[in-house]
């Protein structure tokens, strides 16, 4: 499944005004993947006035810098953790924010998006989604997904096979997620389904 996510309909669920993006004059040119920095510049994220689990407020603001300058990896009082080798070169997406604390960083080259948290084993980056159009799309379907209205199926492309309309909201909404972006629901134990494992229980 191709994920396609326009700047109209985040607009419309977060509000145009709790939309930021990036000049394309103020991306850094380490960062080479294309479709990567056209979503920055023409589409963007929400911002933490919209809420959402990922506050990229003080990353946008400041260009995206290198993921090595997140306080959490420095001496100071929050500092302290490892960053992953992996990383030497990540840029900073921003701050996760859910039972568990992470830092968001970007790919320059492939585009994928990884997070560094409390969950991980010590020199380690786990894959949250291959893009950052997947990382909008997840946010954004669990964001719709405390609306009145909510059916997970209307997300589905044509054709897919729908999850049974008995299951927990958690699963019907893992079904879409999962075709959108596989990878990042792989294993069963990764971060997202910590997010789902938490919606079960409201």
């Amino acid at each position: 499944m191709t994920v396609r996510l326009t700047r109209e309909q985040l607009a419309e669920a977060y509000g145009e005004e709790n939309l930021l993006t990036i000049p394309a004059d103020r991306l850094p040119d380490l960062l080479i993947h294309q479709p990567t920095r056209d979503f920055l510049t023409s589409v963007g994220l929400p911002n933490s006035t919209a809420g959402g689990l990922v506050d990229v407020d003080e990353a946008f603001a400041a260009g995206l810098p290198p993921m090595s300058e997140h306080e959490y990896f420095g001496s100071g009082e929050h500092g302290g953790w490892e960053l992953p080798a992996m990383c030497a070169d990540f840029l900073l997406l921003g701050d996760w924010n859910s039972a568990v604390l992470g830092v968001v960083g970007l790919n320059p080259r492939t585009g994928a998006v990884y997070v560094v948290s409390e969950m991980e084993y010590e020199d380690e980056a786990a894959l949250l989604n291959s893009d950052i159009t997947c990382l909008a799309y997840f946010l954004y379907i669990l964001d719709r997904a405390h609306q009145p209205d909510f059916d997970p199926a209307r997300f589905l492309p044509p054709g897919a096979v729908r999850a049974d309309r008995e299951e927990l909201l958690s699963e019907r909404i893992r079904h879409v997620l999962r075709q959108a972006d596989p990878a990042a629901l792989e294993g069963g134990d990764g971060i997202w389904e910590g997010v789902l494992a938490d919606m079960d229980m409201l």
